[in-house]
Order: structure tokens, then sequence, then C-alpha cells
């Protein structure tokens, strides 16, 4: 039975980093409204299975907000006498894939690598599907259906695995309690579902609104022509206050146009810098990207070439001494068998008359040859054959060996061309922002200028009549009144439009959960009639 001894966090959810042991019986997680008791059983649970519960969204959005470097989770388990530990990331980029492996003496000894291998290791280790296993870890009322469906064998097999069987038919016999008081609590969906169907009736038609809003914009182009036109009888006289009011605004943006002017000055162009090439920032970024993976690759290429070379080296010397062995092996059995001259035959127990042929006969039993000579001549053909292959090695390292050295030339080379694309990359970068530095200082010379040319104005407009400046104050509040409901208009027509979203979305969900409470009802009844699950 394998357990939990530790999980850690790297930049998912609210955690930076965090590392949790986790000791034998049971564990309670313990803290505040939003301190991330929650997120952490939903990183724990995502680390197991690789799913993420649907209120959530993606793996993505595990990521901790503001951080740049791909966030992880790591769950290191126990049991049968093996540690293993299972990682994830939070990103799906193929760089980053999920990966299973065992702690051994010799260091990491990885099992499965990416999503669909490592989740066949880890339902071996469940005995269960991963699916079935996050419905556990994140079961809550309605989220209980492959519990519910499961078959006994199942279920068994799961309880077995994660709890101590001593306790097994205790928690079944609570599973059971508990599963009963879900499948039979009453539903609301149905009056929840006739509450948003009447909200929806009683909304405001969206083409009556919008009618209204035509009229009001119609009623606002007329009030605003008719306020120009007074603004422009205005404009060739007004009231001495009125006058010293528009100048005092026109100085005031002057100066804010001039202090902007004075505090953002244009930086002087590097005359030094290279010219840039007419190549765009997305293609640079690209040809940044491709060469950085096609440095991997060469790397990879080159680690792959100097095992290979190890390789080959190692049986270049086990061949050759190998050899040598052979060449000996003769030598040595000949001196083994002249150094003994026995007088009685050790397997007849016969006088011996004849040393020559009773050392012929040596030979044959000791070598399977019938004579020194040919067990030397077959020893050399071995050497000979163990030569070939040895000439055969060297040529192969050889050419591993040139290979590895043009492919270190070659990697110099993409070195070269990730360091010079990501300084054109910055040249590029430094040469927009201060086009926009310029855009922007013409802009403020722009509004300088407009406000010296208003000030002339202004210095010969004369004072106009009372009834026109009332006039031009009632239209003024008229328009600025229709503006307003203008406003209010448009608002109350997206509020409408999202009520009406939310209310379609409310039917559909509680449609589904007068289906689903049904569903629950007839499986509860189908399980007590198939199965005790106590």
């Amino acid at each position: 039975m394998f357990r939990i001894t530790k999980v850690e966090f790297k930049n998912i959810c609210q955690y930076e980093a965090l590392t949790v042991d986790v000791d034998v019986g049971l564990m309670a997680v313990c803290g505040r409204n939003g301190q991330g008791k929650t997120n952490f059983l939903r990183g724990l649970g995502y680390g197991l299975t690789g799913l993420v519960d649907g209120s959530w969204g993606s793996q993505q959005e595990l990521q901790k907000d503001g951080t740049a470097e791909p966030g992880w989770v790591k769950v290191t388990i126990a049991g049968n006498g093996r540690l293993m530990v299972v990682k994830r990331y939070s990103t799906s980029d193929v760089k980053f894939p999920d990966s299973l492996s065992e702690l051994q003496d010799a260091g990491h000894l990885e099992i499965a690598r990416r999503r669909r291998a490592v989740n066949e290791e880890m339902e071996k280790i469940f005995g269960i599907s991963c699916a079935l296993m996050f419905q556990i870890c994140w079961g809550r009322q309605g989220q209980m259906d492959s519990l519910l469906t499961a078959p006994a064998a199942i279920i068994n097999t799961f309880l077995a695995t994660v709890f101590d069987t001593k306790k097994l038919e205790k928690l079944r016999a609570t599973i059971k309690t508990q599963l009963d008081t879900v499948a039979t609590l009453s539903s609301l969906a149905q009056n929840a579902l006739l509450e948003a169907q009447e909200k929806l009736k009683i909304l405001k038609p969206i083409e009556d609104m919008e009618e209204e809003l035509i009229h009001v914009r119609n009623a606002k182009e007329a009030l605003f022509a008719e306020h120009n036109r007074l603004r422009e009888i205005i404009s060739k006289g007004t009231k001495e206050a009125q006058l010293e009011a528009l100048k005092t605004e026109t100085r005031t943006e002057l100066a804010e146009a001039e202090q902007w002017l004075n505090d953002n000055p244009i930086p002087a162009e590097d005359t030094d810098a290279p010219e840039l090439p007419d190549i765009s920032e997305e293609v640079l970024q690209q040809v940044v990207q491709e060469s950085q993976e096609a440095l991997e690759t060469t790397k990879s290429t080159i680690r792959s070439y100097e095992a290979t070379i190890q390789q080959l080296s190692d049986s270049i010397n086990s061949n050759d001494a190998e050899g040598t062995r052979l060449l000996e092996s003769t030598d040595e059995i000949k001196t083994s068998i002249e150094k003994e001259q026995p007088d009685v035959c050790r397997l007849c127990k016969g006088k011996i008359s004849d040393y020559d042929a009773y050392n012929q006969e040596r030979w044959s039993i000791i070598t399977g040859y019938k004579s020194e000579a040919e067990h030397r001549e077959a020893m050399k053909a071995q050497a000979r054959t163990l030569t070939a292959k040895m000439t055969k090695d060297i040529e192969l390292k050889a050419e591993r060996t040139a290979e590895v050295a043009a492919l270190k030339i070659e990697l110099q080379e993409l070195s070269e061309t990730i360091k010079n694309s990501k300084l054109l990359l910055q040249l590029h970068q430094t040469h927009n922002r201060r086009k926009e530095l310029l855009t922007v200082h013409q802009l403020q010379r722009n509004r300088v200028t407009a406000a010296k040319d208003k000030l002339s104005e202004l210095a010969k407009i004369v004072p106009v009549t009372e009834n026109s400046i009332n006039k031009f104050t009632l239209v003024e509040k008229d328009l600025t009144a229709v503006k307003i409901r203008e406003g209010e208009l448009i608002n109350e027509i997206a509020d409408n439009k999202s009520n009406r979203r939310y209310l379609t979305m409310a039917i559909e969900d509680n449609e589904k959960a007068v289906a689903q409470y049904e569903t629950n009802k007839a499986v509860r009844e189908t399980l007590v009639s198939l199965r005790d699950v106590s």
C-alpha cells in the first residue's frame, strides 16, 4: 500500500514555494478563509491525477500570478519498499512534460514521461483510474457520480490501497451512509428553474430599449448642433469673468503641455549603433526560438555521439584484451601440461609409458583440440575475428569523432546566431520606443500650438448678451441630461443582456440539475438492487 510522504509546490496558486512533509496517520489542513487550504488540495489532486476541477479552469490557471517560471507540483509516495516521485507542471508546453521516477541509491530512475504514460503508471499504483481518483480526492456533493456508479471491485481495490484494511469495513459503512444522504437529498432545482424562467419573462425587450437609445442619440445630435451654434456666437464675445476663466483654462493646458515636454526630453540618437536590417521583431523572435531549439537538438546529438564514442572505446579495449588473452592461452595450457608429468594416469590408474601420447590426450580433454598446433591456430583465428571487429569499431569511432567536431562548430554558429539576433531585437525595441516618444512629443507640441492659438482668439472676444448666455446654459444642461440618459440606456442594455445570459445559463444548469437528480436517484436504486455497498 502506498502513502503520501511529501508534497512540494513551486509557483502554484498563491504558493511561491511550499514543502509539506506528511506523517503516518490522519492529517488535517487548517487555516482561515482565503489562506489556501482548498488550493493546497487542488494542487495535490493535480499532482496525483493530472486533473483540475472545472470551477478553477485549466492547468494553466494553477500558475501563480505575476510569475514567469513555470509552476510545478511534486508528490512523493512510498510503499512496497519503493519511493516514487510524480512531478507535473502548470504549463502544457512540451518542454515541461509530466514525469514519474523512483528514488534509488544511485539516484532517480525515470519510470514514465509525459501525461499519458505517467497516468498509466499512477493507475497501476492506485488500482483505479486517475479520473475516479480525482473525483474521490475532490469529492463534494454532486461530484460523486464516478464513485456511485463504479463497480464493487474498483471501490474495494481503492479502499484497500488507500486505507488501513482494519478500518475498511467501518469506512465503507460511513461511505454508504454519506452516499445514501447525497442520493436522497430533495432537489430544489425545479423551483430555481421556474424562478429563472419567470425572471426572464419580465425583462424589458432589448429591441424597445435599443429603439429608445436611437431616439436619445438623435436628440443629442440636434442639441449638440444647437450647442455649437450658440457657443460660436458666445465665442465672438462673452462676459469678462467667463473670458478670464477660458483664458485661465487655456493657460493651464499650455503649461501642462510645456511641462511634459521639459520633463520628457527626446534622447539623442545613437549614431554609433549599427544600421537596423529590414527584419521585423516577429521574425527575429522566431529566429531566436528556432535557433535555441536547434541548439538543444545539436547538444542532444553531441551527447548521443559522445556516448557512442565511449561505448566504442570500451569495446575496442575489451576486444584488444580478449585477443591478447586468446593468443596467450595456448602457452598457458602447454606450461600447465608440461609442469605435471605423473607416473600413473589419473583416469585409468595405469602406468604411463608414452608421455607424448599421454600429453596429446590431455590436450584433447582440456581444450577440445587434438594438438597444441590445432589449438594455437584456432585461438589465432578467434583473435583475427576480434581484430576485424576492432578495426570496424575504430573506423566508426573516427567517424563519430569527426561528426562531433562538426556539430560543435555548428553549436558555436548557433550560439553566435542567437547572440546576434537578440542584439538586433534589443536594437529594434529601443528604436521603436524612440519612435513612440517622438510621436507623443509631436502631440504635446500640437497641444502647445493649439493653446497659443486659442489664447490669441480669446484676446479678440467681446462680451455677448445675457439672453444668448442663458439660452446656451439651458441647451448645455439639456445636452448633459441627454448624455446621461444615453449612458444609462447603454448600461441598462448591457445589464439586460447580461441578465438574459445569466438566466439562460441558470435555466440550462437547473434543467441539467433536475435531470441529474433523477439520474442519481435511479443510480442509487440500481446500486441497492445489485449489491450491498456496506
